[in-house]
């Protein structure tokens, strides 16, 4: 029998059970629009926050306070020991530090006439806008002066000023807004960012420090590190500066602990690829009871067929053409759930895309979740290797079937 003819009578036969191969084949169309949508919602989340890193800077490492642990081990609060002065030193004694920016934070109360909102202001470095990629979109930063005599200078994100200044006639720069009942000038506004990047408030460390929160250490230390240097290299050798400015013997654990956006970078994409290793099993299981399902239904097909098989053997027909002929009928029925999961998924990835940006902006409107051709190709493969595997058997005993017995067959 031709190869078309075969596969079009696979088709008629599947036409004619609809609801039954629909039920045999639910579960490779179940496992295959899982694996698809998942790993495309999976891959948009992984890429929205590696966009969402790679704007802050990768180039750059985070100096914070370590816990403090109690005899139990569990945590008890933070040294208290990073200062203006170990910024300082580490950007003057290491050539790889091009930029530093200490930081102090505190959540206050901004308001501008009848408008009012509690947010985070950071005391910082001007080089802050340049380590985290912060944009200006009105006005500028702190000049060296306004931070030596402590200014009553301001540069609110993006959101804050739209909050405070949304239902007001004029501009945000150069008004006067009130930052713990303390009136700051309003000198720059920053671009867009983030949600939560854009509702803060920078003020000039000093500033800060002298009369919002009276802090005499420094709560993080932001370092960007040159781009021809090794990022982990670098880490090693900020650590020994730390160490050696904190006076810590050889077996002293450090009072301070280092971040490195590298590091989270790899570690995301050690997270991506254990999802997808689970995915691919929660696929598999699926996948593997769909294959049961088609060798039970190729089965009952075997059986029901079993008189054409045997008028098929006496007029000639061949033990492989037989084998050929159940065979291709197992991979049609597979292929086919492939099919259907491969377009459900891709459906669901198209409705994840059009109705997720919807419900918010900022970090949801650069939401996408990705179909990817290498996942489709695969899926649609791996579905056409369960029909062949679960097809063996039943095809085997229909062909293995003695043509007399098979006319007797009632």
């Amino acid at each position: 029998m031709l190869f078309w003819t075969i596969i079009k009578s696979a088709l008629k036969s599947i036409v004619a059970n609809k609801m039954r191969s629909f039920l045999t084949i639910l579960g490779i169309i179940i496992g295959i629009a899982s694996v698809i949508t998942m790993l495309g919602f999976g891959q948009g989340l992984r890429d929205q926050i590696v966009s969402s890193m790679r704007r802050f800077g990768t180039n750059m490492l985070t100096i914070r306070p370590e816990w403090r642990r109690d005899a139990s081990g569990a945590r008890s609060g933070n040294f208290q020991t990073l200062k203006v002065s170990d910024a300082e030193t580490l950007l003057r004694e290491l050539p790889e530090v091009v930029m530093v920016s200490p930081e102090l934070s505190t959540s206050c109360q901004l308001k501008f006439m009848n408008a009012n909102d509690r947010m985070t202001v950071y005391g910082v470095a001007p080089t802050i806008f340049a380590i985290r990629n912060y944009e200006l979109e009105n006005g500028r930063t702190f000049t060296d002066d306004e931070i030596t005599r402590g200014d009553r200078v301001v540069v609110l994100g993006a959101k804050a000023a739209t909050t405070l200044f949304e239902d007001a006639v004029v501009e945000p720069l150069g008004q006067t807004v009130k930052i713990s009942n303390r009136n700051f000038r309003i000198i720059g506004v920053t671009k867009p960012k983030d949600e939560w990047s854009d509702n803060c408030a920078f003020i000039p460390i000093t500033t800060h420090a002298r009369q919002i929160s009276g802090a005499t250490n420094v709560n993080q230390i932001y370092l960007k590190i040159g781009d021809k240097y090794d990022l982990d290299k670098a880490q090693e050798s900020v650590t020994a500066v730390m160490r050696r400015l904190h006076h810590m013997q050889a077996n002293d654990e450090n009072d301070f602990r280092i971040r490195n956006r590298q590091e989270a970078l790899d570690s995301l994409n050690m997270v991506g690829t254990v999802l997808r290793i689970l995915l691919g099993g929660i696929a598999g299981i699926a996948l593997f009871v769909g294959g049961i399902n088609i060798m039970n239904i190729m089965l009952v097909t075997v059986t029901e067929r079993t008189r054409e098989i045997g008028i098929r053997k006496a007029i000639g027909a061949r033990k492989g053409a037989i084998l050929s002929q159940f065979m291709i009928e197992s991979v049609v029925m597979s292929c086919l759930g492939g099919l259907i999961g491969i377009l459900l998924g891709a459906g669901l990835l198209e409705f994840v895309n059009y109705r997720v940006p919807l419900m918010g902006e900022g970090q949801y409107a650069s939401f996408y979740a990705p179909l990817d051709p290498f996942y489709v190709a695969l899926s649609f493969c791996f579905s056409a290797l369960v029909g062949i595997f679960f097809g063996i058997y039943p095809a085997r005993k229909a062909a293995s079937l003695d043509p007399i017995e098979a006319l007797r067959y009632e």
